[in-house]
C-alpha cells in the first residue's frame, strides 16, 4: 500500500468530503515519482488497475455515502502490486478518517449516551468499542502507555484536528513508527 499525504492543513479547516479529497489528491498523483514500499525501488512503479470502494463520511449532520476508485500501481522491479490510499481514507475501513474522528471526539466528550451516539451516527455499539479500541492503542504507540481519562482522548482528537499539518506532523511520522496507518484495524506485514 501506497500512502499518500493529503491533508497539508488543519482537520478543522477541512470543508470537503473524503471523497472530493481523495480525487484532488489522485490528480496529483504521479507513479513515475514513487518508491516502491516493498522493494524500495525508484521509478519502477507504473498503473495496473482500478478497482471500486465506498467511503462513508459525516457531513453538515448528516451520513454521506460516496464511491472513489481506487488505483492499484505495480512495480517493475519486484511484482508487487499496491494500492494508493491518500490520508484521508483508513485503510480496510469504509468510513472516513473525519467520521471515525467525529465519533470518537463525541464519545470522549460524553455528549450524549452510546445508544444515541450510534443512533445518530447508525453505528453498532461493537464498532464504536472497536473503533475506541483501536484509537487508544494507536494513542499508546504514539504517546507511550500512559493511564489517562477520557477527557485527555477527547483533547488528543482535537489536537490533532488543530495540528497545522496533519500529514507530516502526524500521519507520516506515524506510519513510520508503526507500520500501519493511523486507526487502520489490520495489521500490515513487514518486509
Amino acid at each position: 500500500m501506497i500512502r499518500k499525504n493529503s491533508l497539508f492543513c488543519k482537520l478543522l479547516r477541512v470543508k470537503k468530503t473524503s471523497a472530493r479529497l481523495f480525487q484532488e489528491c489522485m490528480e496529483r498523483f504521479s507513479c513515475s515519482e514513487e518508491r516502491c514500499p516493498y522493494c524500495q525501488a525508484k521509478e519502477a512503479c507504473v498503473p495496473h488497475g482500478y478497482y471500486e470502494r465506498n467511503i462513508i463520511d459525516f457531513i453538515k449532520g448528516k451520513t454521506f455515502y460516496s464511491k472513489v476508485c481506487v488505483l492499484r500501481v505495480c512495480c517493475k522491479a519486484c511484482g508487487h502490486t499496491h494500492a494508493v490510499l491518500p490520508d484521508v481514507v483508513v485503510p480496510y475501513a469504509t468510513y472516513s478518517l473525519f467520521f471515525i474522528l467525529r465519533v470518537l471526539a463525541e464519545y470522549f466528550a460524553h455528549v450524549m449516551t452510546i445508544e444515541a451516539l450510534c443512533s445518530r451516527f447508525a453505528i453498532t455499539s461493537s464498532m464504536l468499542y472497536r473503533w475506541k479500541g483501536i484509537f487508544l492503542l494507536h494513542k499508546e504507540h504514539w504517546l507511550g502507555a500512559i493511564e489517562v481519562p477520557d477527557l485527555f482522548s477527547f483533547l488528543f482528537i482535537r489536537n490533532l484536528c488543530s495540528l497545522n499539518d496533519y500529514s507530516t506532523e502526524f500521519s507520516s511520522p506515524f506510519i513510520a513508527l508503526t507500520n500501519c496507518s493511523f486507526l487502520q484495524q489490520h495489521e500490515t506485514r513487514r518486509k
